[in-house]
Parts: structure tokens; sequence; C-alpha cells
């Protein structure tokens, strides 16, 4: 869909014209609507069909994958957990909690952390999550394993049968999927389905997501496979020096301290956001970890980008004739869908209908349409939106 922005000046008028493209998915992923479990039009990463959570632990015993232990969790280490009775369907039991008396997903009282109503196999290791991306890119994985299983309950055995037919029929088309992206470029940024669902949406979320030691670990873990997976590939130099150091520190010797530091150096780090050289120039944005929380309540949606993240987008773009903007959240959304989350974060439930638009926030929005209202900066933008 196409929008068109008239941007007024003391000297002139001009038109700022926009493209709007809606990105699809990002990554290749084996998803299928079989019950409640799954949703078909959601690209999640972090939770997974149970043929495929199979598969994920077959490898992880085959290359010798890492193995960590846990700190407030029901279970003490990565062993214990693939070994547990509730390994499929059912890890929502396990993932953390947290007592509140704020409003929060589902009221108030004890609330998973993690909000998605499709948790039941939610990827936890750092090593489930990079074996998955080795199965969703490669077909050679697929020739050393067998994702029939007996070890499935039977309440869930048809779910797991027409799972188990999806997946087949994915793992047949990766060698032409891994032909494809060996002869293209392929950049990519993350949102929130390539580490949880509602990944920093509100501060409320982040404190407590951050403050717990066994989600604060999920997150890392898939934090740490989003870089090693995708977001290395998209400006290598940004992972040089101290990163460099620290991410070999724990891989080198991947014990509990040498992972806990590698995962707060990830925490703190800011330059997922990249820029491509290119004619017209392109500038993919972070709209996820360096949000604008909300200055009068912790339980409003954050800003999918502070002040200074919104400076730094400024300053690519001075001098610009035109650029592409690629955001993984859309920045002109639906605005009977917009509609409908104001009304659900007035009321105190932004995480229940995903409220995260940039015109969410009224300092970010502000500070967005102020910069494309800048004569210095493009008149032209393509953007390519989630």
């Amino acid at each position: 869909q196409g929008a068109r922005y008239q941007r007024s000046t003391n000297s002139e008028s001009a038109d700022i014209r926009f493209l709007t493209v809606v990105r699809v998915s990002g990554v290749i992923r084996p998803f299928e609507s079989t019950d409640h479990h799954h949703a078909a039009n959601e690209d999640f990463t972090w939770v997974v069909p149970a043929p495929m959570l199979n598969a994920i632990h077959q490898v992880i015993e085959l290359l010798g994958l890492n193995d960590e232990t846990f700190e407030g969790a029901s279970v003490s280490d990565s062993q214990q957990l693939y070994q547990t009775s509730n390994k499929y369907y059912q890890r929502e039991q396990m993932l953390p909690r947290v007592t509140t008396r704020n409003k929060w997903y589902q009221g108030g009282g004890s609330q998973p952390i993690f909000t998605s109503t499709y948790a039941g196999n939610h990827l936890i290791t750092a090593s489930e999550a990079m074996a998955m991306y080795l199965l969703i890119w490669s077909p050679t994985l697929w020739a050393e394993i067998t994702i029939e299983c007996d070890d499935i309950k039977p309440q869930h055995q048809k779910c797991y049968q027409q799972e188990l037919a999806a997946i087949k029929e994915f793992s047949q088309g990766l060698a032409q999927v891994q032909r494809l992206m060996a002869h293209l470029p392929t950049y990519m940024i993350f949102d929130d389905h390539d580490v949880t669902d509602d990944w920093n949406l509100t501060a409320q979320w982040e404190q407590a997501a951050y403050q717990d030691p066994f989600s604060k670990r999920i997150i890392g873990n898939m934090l740490m496979a989003y870089w090693l997976c995708q977001g290395w590939g998209n400006d290598p130099k940004q992972f040089k020096g101290d990163f460099s150091v620290i991410a070999n520190t724990y891989y080198d010797n991947p014990n509990k301290e040498n992972h806990d530091s590698f995962i707060d150096y990830l925490f703190d780090f800011e330059h997922w956001q990249y820029c491509l050289e290119t004619t017209p120039k392109v500038v993919v944005l972070d709209s996820r970890t360096r949000r604008w929380r909300s200055e009068n309540n912790i339980n409003q949606p954050s800003g999918l980008m502070d002040w200074e993240a919104l400076c730094d987008l400024q300053q690519e773009l001075i001098g610009q004739p035109a650029v592409i903007l690629v955001s993984p959240a859309p920045m002109f959304g639906v605005k009977v869908i917009e509609a409908i989350q104001r009304i659900a974060t007035t009321l105190g439930q932004p995480l229940a209908v995903d409220a995260e638009n940039w015109m969410a926030h009224p300092g970010s929005a502000s500070t967005l349409l102020n910069i494309f209202n800048t004569p210095e900066n493009p008149s032209s933008f393509c953007d390519f939106v989630g």
C-alpha cells in the first residue's frame, strides 16, 4: 500500500512519498496450524511444533551442543529439561511466572512472564535455539535423525501426527531453500518472535522478565542464537573487539559465569541496527532493544525507539535524496487495529492485543513524524515493514 505525506517548509511545499511494503517473513519457519497450540499467521522462531522440538533434541545430542544450568527454574539443568515428562506441549508449566498487583496479561496474581498462548513448545536453551536454526536452513541433519516419537501423551497424539506430516513436507524442500539462500545476499533483523512474544512491549514486562533469572536466561539464549545465525552477517564489523572477546570466552568455556556475562553484554549492546551504502541507501531499524519507555505508566506500550535511537536514525537520513527504510513494526498501521489496541491499552491490557505500533507512544511518534518533516531528510521513502 502507498501513502502520501505533505511536508510544509517556510519556503516551499514538498511531497514526501512513502511506499510501504509488508514483509511476510524474515526467516523460513516450519509452522503448521493444527489446533490451539499454534497459529498459522505468526512467524514464530521461539515456539515450534513438537516434532521439530523432537528433532532439535536429537541434533543437540548428535552434535554434542552445550549443556547449561538454570537458576530459578523447576529443572536444574538442560539435561533434566530434555528428559522431563512435560517436554512436549506442556512447557508453559515450566516457564517463569511473576506475581503482581498491577494489571497484567491475565489480571492480577501469579502470571506467566511469557505472554503467548502458544508456549507449549517454547524453546528454552541456547542449544535448542541453535539446533533450530541448523534444521530450518539446511537439509543435512534431517538425514541423521527420525521424528517419529512414542513419547507423546494420548491427548496430543492427533496433533503430533498432523504436525509430523507438515514437518516432513517442510524438510523435503530445504535443499532448494539452501541453494536459494546460497545465491542471494540475505539481510535480517529481529522482531519479538525471534525471541519471545511481546518482547520488551512495556516497561512492566521488561521489569518482570529481566529480574527473573530463568526468563532472563531464556531471552538471552534466543538473542545469542539470533546473533550467531542472523545478526552477525548484517554488519560484521559491529561484532569485533569486546563483543568478539566475550563471545569467544563463552564458546571456549561455556560455564554459567561466561554464559551470564555474554547475555549481559548482549542486553547492553546497541548496534543491532545497520545501514547498507547502496543507492538508494538502506536503513534497517532496531525497534526492539532501544525502547522509549512510558514516563507515566510502566504498563503502557513503550515507544519502538528511544530518543537516542531516533537521533541516530536522523543522522543516517540527512542529505539522502531517497531511502529504503526497514522497520519490523508498521509505521503506518491499519487504523481499525490501532483503535482496538488503543482501547485495550486504556483498559490496562496492552499485552493482550500486541499494542505496539509507532503511534502508540506520543514521544516516539512525534519524533518520527518530525524526522520525516525535516527538510534536510529524504523526500522519498520506501518503507519495508513487518
